[in-house]
């Protein structure tokens, strides 16, 4: 009795993992991925259609247009980064993706979506002052701070989990050391430093470089991250 009971919990268990991971997979992380894909083209468009909406800009010591230039491709950076982490979730083991891996992505998904909207939201000519774009930035790079603590927590958890399989228990352990913790440490500094910097001038210019050159670097690791977790996945199916 305690046997079939025990494999009667055991199979609703996997269960509800399995919903789990189809909710975050098919609904939560396509809808994310849309509301900030749909947000940067509208601020596309409205440069396009009135370029003197990001006049302010100019406070930051920087061209309007060359501004904008940059911050496009920190978004098309966020976006690449947003929907590596949608397909790493989405190749995890199904049998393997419980609460604990909902919630990270819950709350990886929020942060991504509220600071991209603050982000967009400064710059609009409604809202657009060189504070609140300063305190965007600010909450931004915290937002990949606690982002990159949760991939550790994560990967922590996965090198637990998957320690029978060597393979997979090296493939997280040198996750963690080299770049998690590195990124968390990077974040937080340029969090800081968008936070006291003086911008207007060539400090202003320097951080706008320095932040794409930081999230090309960390993006493109993710990027090779997901392609070996996609390649250990296969040989253990």
């Amino acid at each position: 009795m305690f046997t079939i009971l025990g494999l009667t919990m055991k199979n609703l268990s996997m269960n509800v993992d399995k919903i789990l991971h189809g909710l975050m997979s098919n609904l939560i992380y396509p809808a994310v991925l849309g509301s900030i894909i749909y947000s940067f083209a509208i601020s596309i468009f409205e440069f396009v259609v009135r370029p003197e909406s990001f006049i302010f800009l100019t406070k930051l010591g920087v061209n309007s247009g060359t501004g904008f230039i940059c911050l496009s491709i920190y978004s098309l950076l966020i976006i690449w980064h947003y929907c590596t982490d949608y397909l790493y979730t989405l190749h995890s083991p199904r049998n393997f993706y419980g609460s604990f891996n909902f919630a990270c992505d819950i709350t990886i998904s929020g942060l991504l979506a509220i600071s991209y909207a603050c982000l967009v939201d400064s710059l609009s000519s409604i809202h657009g002052s060189a504070h609140y774009f300063q305190s965007a930035m600010t909450f931004s790079w915290f937002s990949m701070a606690a982002i990159y603590l949760i991939f550790l927590a994560w990967d922590v958890v996965g090198y637990k989990s998957f320690r029978p399989s060597q393979e997979y228990a090296k493939f997280y352990l040198s996750m963690v050391r080299p770049f998690e913790a590195s990124g968390i440490l990077v974040f937080i500094a340029m969090a800081v430093l968008c936070k006291v910097l003086t911008f207007p001038g060539l400090p202003m210019t320097a951080f706008a470089i320095s932040s794409i050159a930081v999230y090309l670097f960390y993006t493109r690791w993710f990027w090779r991250k997901l392609m070996h977790y996609v390649r250990i996945s296969s040989g253990q199916r």
